[in-house]
């Protein structure tokens, strides 16, 4: 009868093992679309083996803990991923951007990028130029027709403005991209705080309990992380003899890394942005991402986006500079353009100009249009910085290479940007293969686990029914 009572308490044993597995496999497939869970699995392990007149006979199975199938190496591999990817998505958003402020279609192939025609972009700069140089042409043809004197001032404004509304429209792009950066960063130290309290309670529970694993915390922990890369590129490393607590560092500027947590401490109290560069640390070390949107964001800020507002001021100070010239030279009398408008703007037209006091001509002759024609023949005037000027080409022709320049370079971040999804798509395909929930293989299990407990229940029935015989049929019903 010793036997049976052993047996009724390994099959006891062996059902809570299956029950387990089924619990387990349950909350697998709820979490089946849970981009963060790492699926789990029950081990099974012998209870022992005791010594018989036969030999050796097993004592059941027991359900000796709760694997996470995670593979450190491919979790640190997505979370690079999706660094890069953060980087191009966040210039491609930016400079898409900036170049929408210029109201210039660009034309893009694999190999050139060049302004459309007027036709499609006939708010732009591009086409306020021609306009603007056309009503000149048309000035010096009837130098004395009213309508064609009011054509050229009312172009001059549109194109002083047209110029004006982009230059402030790209100054406050800068403003935003360095506003939603600081927000960005709050964030980021929100989650280096979080990651750091994770660490301590994962830290906690291993200690108490050393034979399981929090495989919950852990999830979160690798959610954190993941959502952190999005910001900025950094290294994870597991701190020995810590119980499972992660250290987080970056680069600064010498490459040398810079802990930014450090088991339960965020250094520092996180990271800084000083308007044109990160720190972080302790101490304080200006910090060199190459990946994430805030290294996306400040790149395409005081990269691209920087220098279409140096081009765009360059063109408006040439294009004053030349029209200026040609429509007073020597300077004894008004100019066209303000070379320095008091508004702060880049260029505006002379506020003393009008339709009646705009000159075709310095001579005393009405019917003369040299002045007109001086100022016409600009659109095609090549300037070069060897003799002095601030631009070489023409002044369309330098305006033209800077709004292309932006688009080549959405192009080409654009063209990296559809790789690295590609390429971060198949890294978290091949850790989604190791940790992701499979929803057949959940199945089967479910099923095995559901026949394994029903044919144990079977056991333990069959071993009760033996007990029952055994105490009420060979020894006789008690008696009251």
């Amino acid at each position: 009868m010793a036997g049976l009572i052993t047996e009724l308490s390994q099959s006891a044993t062996a059902l809570d093992a299956q029950q387990l597995g089924l619990q387990v496999t349950s909350n697998n497939l709820a979490n089946v679309n849970n981009s963060s869970y790492a699926t789990q699995s029950v081990e099974l392990g012998t209870v022992g083996t005791m010594d018989t007149s036969i030999g050796e006979v097993s004592m059941g199975v027991q359900a000796e803990g709760i694997q996470q199938a995670r593979n450190p190496f491919l979790d640190a591999q997505v979370a690079q991923e999706i660094s890069q990817t953060g980087s191009l998505q966040a210039q491609v958003n930016q400079l898409t951007q900036a170049q929408s402020y210029l109201g210039e279609q660009v034309n893009s192939s694999t190999s050139t990028s060049s302004i459309s025609d007027s036709a499609s972009s006939a708010g732009g700069i591009s086409s306020a130029l021609n306009n603007f140089f056309d009503s000149f042409s048309s000035l010096a043809t009837t130098p004395t027709d009213t309508g064609a004197q009011q054509t050229v001032v009312q172009n001059a404004s549109t194109l002083a403005d047209t110029i004006n509304t982009a230059n402030t429209q790209l100054q406050s792009l800068q403003g935003s991209i360095n506003t939603q950066i600081t927000q960005d960063v709050g964030t980021v130290n929100g989650l280096l705080q979080s990651i750091a309290t994770l660490n301590g309670q994962i830290q906690a529970y291993n200690v108490q309990n050393p034979n399981s694993s929090p495989n919950d915390l852990n999830d979160q922990r690798q959610a954190d992380i993941e959502q952190l890369a999005q910001y900025m590129n950094f290294t994870t490393s597991t701190i020995p003899n810590s119980n499972g607590q992660l250290q987080i560092t970056a680069l600064d500027n010498n490459s040398n890394p810079v802990v930014l947590v450090n088991k339960t401490s965020v250094e520092g109290g996180g990271i800084q942005f000083t308007g044109a560069a990160f720190t972080g640390g302790t101490p304080t070390a200006n910090l060199m991402f190459t990946g994430g949107s805030l290294e996306g964001n400040l790149t395409a800020s005081t990269g691209a986006v920087q220098t279409l507002i140096n081009n765009l001021a360059t063109t408006a100070s040439q294009l004053t500079t030349a029209v200026n010239g040609a429509y007073n030279p020597g300077g004894t009398s008004t100019n066209f353009f303000q070379s320095t408008p008091a508004s702060g703007n880049l260029i505006t037209v002379d506020p003393t100009l009008t339709a009646s006091t705009l000159r075709s001509t310095n001579t005393g002759n009405a019917g003369a249009n040299e002045v007109a024609l001086a100022v016409a023949q600009l659109q095609n005037k090549n300037f070069s910085t060897a003799s002095g000027d601030q631009i070489d080409g023409t002044i369309g022709g330098f305006y033209s290479q800077a709004v292309t320049g932006i688009g080549e370079s959405i192009d080409g971040a654009q063209s990296q940007l559809t790789d690295q999804t590609a390429v971060q798509s198949m890294v978290e395909q091949q850790r989604d293969s190791v940790s992701g929930v499979n929803q057949d293989d959940e199945l089967t299990n479910l099923m095995t686990y559901q026949s394994a407990f029903q044919a144990q229940a079977r056991v333990m029935n069959t071993v009760n029914d033996l007990l029952d015989v055994i105490c009420n049929g060979l020894f006789g019903s008690p008696t009251n």
